[in-house]
């Protein structure tokens, strides 16, 4: 198999109500198949919620994904896709979003955040390599 260039296949899931994180290896296959990004966001989404989930609910998942071009010279590609099950009309909805946390993610070494749940508290996260550190926002 030919190898992959521009993923990590690594995709950090957080849970803000139990305040835990895990790492998802992303499959080859799903990574040719979605190619980052918008497609694999609503991919994973897709595999985690059923339709009947509340939008606002804690079980809705929203997932920011870079692609496989971010962070190369290729036009257009400093972007990253936020992916959720939109309240508005109670399917998936995506944005196309630039500036700088995409690049920072992606070098970090990640293909994309899932977050999930409620926080009893106001809280930021704090994304490394090694995972995510929750820290409070009370004073933010």
């Amino acid at each position: 198999m030919k190898k992959l260039i521009g993923m990590s296949r690594k995709v950090l899931e957080v849970d803000l109500t139990t305040t835990s994180f895990s790492v998802y290896p992303v499959p080859d296959a799903d990574i040719k198949m979605y190619l980052g990004g918008k497609g694999l966001g609503l991919k994973l989404i897709y595999d985690r919620i059923t339709p009947s989930i509340d939008p606002l609910g804690k079980e809705n998942i929203i997932a920011f994904m870079t692609g496989a071009l971010l962070g190369t010279a290729a036009p257009c590609s400093s972007r990253f896709s936020a992916v959720t099950k939109t309240p508005l009309t109670g399917i998936m909805a995506s944005s196309s979003c630039g500036g700088p946390f995409g690049e920072n993610l992606k070098t970090a070494g990640w293909d994309g955040i899932l977050i999930k749940g409620k926080s009893k508290n106001p809280v930021y996260l704090v994304v490394s390599s090694d995972g995510v550190e929750f820290k409070d926002a009370k004073e933010l």
